[in-house]
């Protein structure tokens, strides 16, 4: 598995010896990342309903934080399951062009909701990603691979702001190598789990 983070970066010689999730769940896990809170104060137990992005209160995260300390901030990526599907715990109105505080560019991705004109595509289709893009819906890399997307936001953003008399902050928050689709024929036909 990871091949070029095995070639690029284990054989450099990093390592992560001392590494900690807060969770062992991804949804969640980026919660406490987003609040510094464990999931018992942050109430994102679960990716799954009554959970996930409904869940959080993000008014106040690392975004805040770090931009009231001066920083530009960049978020690239997958937020939390259910984003753009589910409604804002802090608007209590749809999250699909939803853009939390702190955050001076937003290009994360959306999931479809139910009743949504997009018919296809969304965070976890790896070839149509929807993306909310400072509040707009950018639907335009239909065919085109999510996390190359995802690596042209982050060099566009790297770009601007490094020019820029201010430091940043940039959150790069890959999909991969979550399940997604469509399935290709060199994927695993399923995936085993210990007993």
């Amino acid at each position: 598995f990871m091949p070029q983070v095995r070639k690029l970066l284990v054989r450099q010689g990093l390592t992560f010896r001392n590494s900690f999730s807060p969770y062992p769940l991804c949804c969640p896990a980026r919660a406490s990342f987003l609040t510094g809170q464990y999931a018992h104060n942050h109430h994102v137990f679960s990716h799954k309903a009554p959970w996930g992005f409904r869940a959080l209160d993000d008014r106040q995260s690392i975004a805040t934080a770090v931009q009231g300390s001066g920083y530009n901030t960049a978020f690239i990526g997958k937020y939390l399951n259910g984003y753009g599907a589910q409604n804002s715990l802090v608007t209590g109105k749809p999250s699909l062009t939803y853009v939390p505080n702190g955050w001076t560019d937003w290009y994360a991705a959306v999931q479809r909701p139910h009743s949504s004109p997009y018919k296809s595509g969304g965070t976890y289709n790896y070839m149509h990603t929807i993306f909310n893009v400072n509040g707009t819906i950018d639907d335009t890399h239909n065919g085109q691979y999510q996390t190359d997307v995802l690596g042209r936001f982050s060099r566009k953003l790297v770009r601007k702001y490094s020019t820029g008399g201010k430091p940043f902050f940039m959150w790069f928050s890959a999909v991969a190598p979550h399940f997604g689709g469509p399935h290709e024929k060199d994927d695993p036909s399923r995936v085993l789990t210990p007993r």
